[in-house]
């Protein structure tokens, strides 16, 4: 029987496929992190997390909510919402409302407003956390958040809100907290990958020097650009039975690969 790619390089799991591997604390990630969990802590009603695509927003604002959850707070998620009624209705479906009838965008901050006001006679504090992806880029959407903002200081209740995106300078000016997520650093993007190798149980490290250096050039330091290559390069070097990585195993995937191979180069 043929052995598998994790079997070659002596892998417990795929640790490049999302949310298999634990959150990996490289220095601005974790920065953010904390962040975040200290805007939350101090009452802070809302923050946003900014950058391109694939940098970690979604990683980190996941990490930071783990970190938060508490007996006394309820975290409500909405992940990819189409518009800004769609947030509305997550977050409804999330405090238990029923939605069958359909409810328009009064009555659902009204019922919003109320479950935080029931949330504050209990001493519950709410966590809206929403994963836009820069999806939820029109001016009523945005203005739509900002009713979901004000419900915290409506109804008294401990009440943060905090969203990811790309970024986009225009639409920050009314956040009191900004975070942005920058490409890693060569050292930050083997970090990375060592960590993320080692919590698949990882017995040998498979990149040659060279091969880490043209990863990291050709991913221009993006984590989801990094798992992309990584995961490719380790299956056709099992395929290949080599011992280890080299560069141009690297060179012949990113040609393959639109991703990557359009990837702007990362700093170093």
């Amino acid at each position: 029987m043929a052995m598998s790619w994790l079997q070659h390089w002596e892998l417990r799991f795929d640790p490049f496929r999302p949310g298999a591997a634990p959150f990996v604390a490289i220095p601005g990630h974790e920065e953010a992190v904390r962040r975040l969990v200290h805007l939350v802590s101090n009452g802070e009603p809302r923050g946003e997390i900014r950058g391109e695509d694939g940098i970690g927003k979604s990683m980190t604002l996941d990490e930071a909510v783990r970190r938060l959850r508490r007996p006394d707070r309820r975290i409500l998620s909405v992940r990819r919402p189409a518009d800004g009624g769609s947030v509305l209705r997550g977050l409804a479906s999330a405090l238990g409302h029923r939605l069958d009838h359909g409810p328009g965008r009064p009555e659902l901050i009204a019922r919003l407003l109320d479950s935080a006001r029931l949330a504050r006679s209990q001493n519950i504090g709410l966590l809206v956390a929403v994963d836009d992806d820069g999806l939820l880029d029109l001016e009523e959407d945005l203005r739509l958040l900002e009713r979901v903002e004000a419900i915290g200081r409506q109804s008294g209740c401990r009440f943060t809100m905090l969203v990811t995106g790309r970024s986009t300078p225009d639409r920050v000016a009314s956040w009191p907290l900004v975070i942005r997520l920058d490409r890693l650093t060569h050292r930050e993007s083997s970090a990375y990958l060592a960590e993320k190798l080692r919590a698949a149980g990882a017995g040998r490290w498979p990149f040659s020097d060279r091969a880490l250096l043209r990863l990291h050039a050709l991913s221009g330091g993006v984590p989801a650009a990094i798992d992309r290559l990584s995961g490719l390069a380790l299956r056709a070097g099992a395929i290949d039975e080599v011992p280890e990585i080299p560069e141009q195993l690297i060179e012949g995937i990113a040609r393959e690969c639109e991703g990557p191979r359009h990837a702007a180069l990362g700093r170093t």
